[in-house]
């Protein structure tokens, strides 16, 4: 994977409904030698403002996509990846879900991990920048 730094920190786009992960992963963007810069969009009209449009989408370094977002059965956030991928990103997008993977995979996303390794999956990611 590959991080740009910007005024040393990376951006992170965490579109994700979990509160307690939200917490998580705004303490350890909080850091202050391994921190990130984090947006957050919780819910689906957040997503959408986020990632408004091209320049606002490739300002992300890095996007982790809840494939639950709503918390339905259905894969109601594949409309978001693919207007990520319209919108031209080429960084990394790591779908978290624990069932929908798979779908967000062979949709463009860079690769999918189930929520539980979320934390453990930006730690290394912040190992490598």
């Amino acid at each position: 994977m590959f991080i740009t730094m910007k005024n040393n920190k990376a951006k992170f786009l965490l579109i994700e409904d979990n509160h307690l992960l939200i917490t998580n992963i705004r303490i350890m963007s909080e850091d202050k030698d391994d921190g990130f810069d984090l947006v957050v969009a919780s819910n689906m009209p957040e997503a959408i403002k986020a990632l408004e449009d091209s320049d606002t989408v490739n300002s992300y370094d890095i996007i982790f996509l809840d494939g639950d977002l709503s918390g339905s059965a259905e894969l109601e956030t594949l409309p978001l990846l693919e207007k990520i991928k319209a919108a031209g990103f080429k960084k990394p997008i790591i779908a978290i879900s624990a069932s929908h993977n798979d779908k967000l995979e062979a949709a463009g996303a860079t690769k999918g991990i189930d929520k539980t390794r979320i934390v453990n999956e930006v730690i290394k990611i912040l190992k490598i920048t």
